[in-house]
């Protein structure tokens, strides 16, 4: 480490501390006082939030150290390239809104997997379940070691204590408090995220002169063109594979994932889950255009000409890329009392927001998508009979998997220290899980004669192949005869998987409804569809069904009232008579 850099001081100590304070207080009020006594409210915040913390809560659940470090070390490092995903974000977003977020809310169900069940069959619901445990505890893993990384570059602490310290906390508040304390927190986090980041910016930027400055030293070095289209795949990023690959993965992980579809399903109404999105498209735009803005800041700040000699200073002495801002932060603003305990306390929010999330999630499809259907398996082997838990008993059963998974994630942590750059490693991770995913959810909501095995094998090979990309490209690292596929940039790893994935269950979902005909799913619940793509005369025919049946139903209850009249009437004739 550097000796320019500046230790953290008593000050930075107690700004730090009051994040932690605050999560924890927030976890102990909301698991001791609100008491999360059902699985609704502890895995849905009793479906009862309004929109704007529903979309703070998804926003600083996306927004992990891999933003608030990656995307300024990957501007600095290699120019405004990388800003091109800003223009897949404006169709992502929209897409996720108006696609997908009707067809979860329209459904009474917890996970985003119980909805391949409804349309595929539960061995569809496993695999997703799985993919989807198998990316998030991984993901749970680099999030948790990445403020370790920076605070150790600064601080000089042991990495591990300071992983122990945030896997710890935050696997702590969100056992206690469920998902009411996770969106609560997140909203805090997101605050504390976006002043830090703004603050850091215009003090960097007076430190090196002004914006117009800043943009002059990097257009000087050719690092200001954001629309480069090379044809070559192999090229790391470039405008189509940053807006295409990007916008694959992104909408895979915005669009079905379960720690977005989640926040949607704990919305108070389906407009509260849309409006949530809505309010997304300018947050998220500001915050990747403010990350962008800080590398290029920080590369001004270190190639330009010093204001006070002329000289330039030279790249900072960092063992890693994603060091470069915590220790721009250091070097030229350590001096401010409190300051270098704000921006760490940035880092470790974007952290403990997106552990939170994904410990929530993992927690609920574990018990709803594996543990609730063993029971119901065994239930029925056993000769039936209600053996079933109670719902508190499941409530308490979900806090123990959120220590589980946050143990486990805690653990793996230490393995990601060497596994690469902190952009590529989220898109490689998310491209090549999310596309399978991605795929299958696509399938049942667009394409009507999809069916259960097709899918489930188009989903199994859009998975492997993904997993075979990743490892070739790891194994064959630098050797000059490696095999075209390994040659791949991670950016198009999701269009990868997704186009397996859908290529393959279309020909075999075809070839399983000519082979196995008393298989073919002659009519879906309209539900299960997007709505543009729902029979608009079905529901309408069930309505005038419905409208029929209860008539005749009207009509059933009346006879036995007008016999009785009838003989009332012959009894008084009678009496008469």
């Amino acid at each position: 480490m550097a000796t320019s850099v500046n230790p953290m001081e008593a000050i930075d100590y107690v700004v730090f501390g009051a994040l932690l304070f605050v999560t924890v207080i927030t976890g102990l009020y909301h698991g001791v006082y609100k008491k999360q006594k059902t699985t609704q409210q502890f895995l849905l915040a009793d479906r009862n939030v309004f929109s704007i913390p529903v979309a703070l809560t998804i926003l600083a659940s996306f927004t992990s150290p891999i933003t608030l470090l990656g995307v300024p070390a990957e501007i600095y490092s290699n120019g405004i390239e990388f800003m091109a995903v800003m223009f897949e974000d404006v169709l992502m977003l929209p897409t996720v809104m108006i696609l997908f977020v009707p067809v979860f809310y329209g459904l009474n169900i917890t996970t985003a997997y119980e909805y391949l069940q409804q349309r595929f069959g539960y061995p569809m619901r496993c695999f997703g379940a799985f993919m989807f445990i198998c990316q998030n505890v991984f993901y749970t893993a680099i999030v948790m070691f990445t403020p370790a990384l920076a605070i150790e570059a600064v601080t000089g602490f042991d990495m591990r204590l300071l992983i122990l310290l945030t896997g710890v906390i935050c696997t702590f508040y969100t056992t206690l408090g469920g998902l009411s304390a996770v969106i609560w927190t997140d909203a805090f986090m997101a605050v504390v995220i976006f002043g830090t980041i703004i603050v850091v910016i215009i003090t960097g930027t007076i430190a090196t002169g002004d914006l117009a400055y800043v943009w002059e030293v990097n257009k000087n070095a050719n690092r200001t063109d954001l629309f480069q289209f090379p044809l070559d795949p192999t090229e790391r990023f470039t405008f189509p594979n940053l807006v295409i690959g990007a916008f694959l993965t992104d909408v895979a992980m915005w669009g079905v994932s379960q720690t977005s579809v989640q926040r949607f399903l704990s919305a108070k109404s389906l407009n509260h889950a849309r409006l949530s999105i809505a309010i997304n498209m300018p947050l998220l735009m500001i915050l990747l255009s403010i990350s962008g803005l800080q590398g290029l800041v920080m590369y001004a700040f270190y190639y330009g000409e010093n204001p006070v000699d002329g000289t330039i200073r030279g790249p900072p002495n960092t063992t890693s890329p994603d060091q470069i801002t915590v220790y721009f932060v250091s070097e030229q603003f350590g001096g401010i009392p409190g300051f270098q305990g704000l921006y760490i306390s940035c880092l470790v929010a974007g952290s403990l927001s997106t552990i939170s999330s994904n410990l929530n999630a993992l927690s609920s499809v574990t018990l709803v998508d594996v543990i609730r259907p063993i029971r119901q398996w065994r239930s029925k082997t056993r000769g039936g009979g209600d053996t079933t838990p109670s719902d508190l008993y499941d409530t308490k059963l979900s806090k123990v998997l959120v220590a589980m998974y946050g143990t486990l994630g805690l653990g793996l942590s230490y393995l990601c220290i060497s596994l690469g750059t902190l952009v590529s490693l989220f898109n490689t991770l998310f491209g090549a899980v999310g596309g399978p995913l991605l795929g299958s959810f696509s399938l049942g909501m667009f394409w009507k004669r999809a069916n259960t095995y097709g899918v489930l094998i188009g989903s199994v090979s859009g998975f492997l192949i993904g997993v075979f990309a990743i490892l070739g490209s790891r194994i064959q690292a630098g050797r000059s005869d490696m095999f075209p596929l390994f040659k791949l940039s991670f950016q198009w790893y999701a269009l990868l998987t997704l186009s397996t994935t859908v290529i393959v269950s279309l020909v075999m979902s075809e070839i399983f409804r000519r082979c196995f005909p008393e298989e073919n799913i002659t009519e879906i619940d309209p539900l299960l569809l997007s709505p543009f793509i729902r029979d608009k005369k079905k529901p309408r025919q069930r309505l005038e069904e419905d409208n029929m049946l209860e008539i005749q139903e009207n009509d059933d209850r009346k006879k036995p009232e007008e016999e009785t009249d009838f003989i009332h009437e012959q009894d008084k004739t009678s009496n008469q008579l």
